[in-house]
């Protein structure tokens, strides 16, 4: 069984201008997620368990024209970051 802390990362493809847009508006979202550079083109948001779903709801919340598509959670994490 994870803690609710546990470490989720999900993975995001987009265009270069919405990464910066991202970036700035995920800022303002006092511990939401980290943004880290992924595999090539690729970004991860590093978010907690227990933040996984509102993370989720966040990113469907943002304006379709940035073109952020969810690749999906990392590895086992899928499991981890889903509901129960």
């Amino acid at each position: 069984m994870s803690a609710p802390w546990d470490c989720c990362r999900l993975a995001l493809s987009m265009p270069e201008t919405s990464v910066l847009r991202l970036a700035g508006l995920l800022a303002g979202e006092d511990g939401l997620a980290t943004m880290r550079h992924g595999h090539a083109g690729e970004q991860e948001l590093w978010t907690t368990r227990a933040q996984a779903d509102e993370l989720l709801i966040w990113l469907a919340s943002l304006p379709a024209a940035w073109e952020i598509r969810i690749l999906g959670w990392l590895s086992d994490e899928e499991a981890m970051c889903t509901a129960d």
